[in-house]
């Protein structure tokens, strides 16, 4: 009895060692591959990160340079120009003003400042609230300073008037410097007053690839102006960009994209997985 259970004893602890210096190899060599592909998998997700926040700033960018071009012909509005200096313009400036907010849905907000305490004129009417520093001080410079070229540049503001409800944090303007026709050639414009027009935080959403992604952070001269966020702690790849500058644009503008890992490595677990089992299967 004894002499026959040895036998199987030792047939079958040979049996176990066999296979386990089949499978260990095996499991150790199929670990091995997955994270090198793990490995470069990071790396190429990393490198699409860094490229879809290469081509969300040039879209930002190109669409801030769509949006001046598109409004820069009320600089030389002859009512715009005047109104600074002829009150008798105000009732047509207004509807002008209503038309400009109505009609556009990038913009939210129009009005007009000549850097004195009160705003000229506005559309909503709470822009007739707004004394902010920031607004008066460069529509006071702009007409000193009384360019012969227009160059529009963005203004950026964390607090607005009560009746003025955004959908961000903070505001974001361009800012048109308006101009009244002289009868000189030496000088034949003369700066009076600026046009404010309040982008509404859609124009951010319109860049392609942007809801790509599940986490974006946008934020204007170190404040977060606008987030698209998933409620999420699992790992993450990041990719930041600069695409507005203050010495040329008035502010600065810079984007953080991130995404999950698991969105690239995810078939990698799987298919490791699916590896093992079939190695201890067999």
């Amino acid at each position: 009895m004894n002499n026959n259970t040895r036998p199987k004893s030792l047939q079958q602890e040979l049996k176990v060692r066999i296979t386990l210096l089949v499978i260990i190899p095996l499991i150790c060599s199929a670990l091995y591959f997955s994270f090198n592909n793990y490995q470069q998998a990071l790396e190429l997700a990393q490198k699409d990160v860094e490229r879809h926040a290469d081509s969300i700033a040039l879209d930002l960018k190109n669409e801030f340079i769509k949006q001046a071009y598109s409004f820069s012909s009320f600089s030389n509005d002859p009512v715009f120009g005047e109104i600074a200096i002829n009150i008798l313009y105000s009732q047509y400036a207004f509807k002008k003003l209503n038309d400009i907010v109505e009609e556009n849905d990038v913009i939210d907000a129009a009005f007009i400042s000549d850097g004195s305490e009160f705003i000229i004129e506005g559309y909503p009417l709470a822009t007739l609230k707004l004394s902010d520093p920031a607004i008066l001080n460069f529509a006071k410079k702009i007409i000193l300073e009384n360019d012969k070229t227009l160059n529009p540049k963005l203004i950026y503001l964390d607090k607005l008037p009560a009746g003025m409800t955004i959908k961000s944090h903070g505001a974001l303007f361009i800012a048109f410097p308006l101009r009244k026709q002289l009868p000189s050639l030496i000088q034949p414009f003369k700066t009076t007053a600026v046009l404010y027009l309040m982008l509404a935080p859609e124009l951010i959403l319109k860049a392609p690839h942007l809801s790509d992604y599940a986490n974006i952070n946008i934020n204007i001269n170190n404040n977060l102006f606008y987030q698209k966020k998933d409620s999420t702690d699992q790992p993450i790849l990041q990719a930041s960009r600069p695409v507005l500058l203050k010495d040329q644009d008035g502010i600065t503008l810079d984007i953080s994209v991130k995404h999950l890992k698991s969105f690239y490595t995810q078939k990698i677990y799987h298919s490791t997985l699916i590896t093992l089992v079939v190695i201890v299967a067999i």
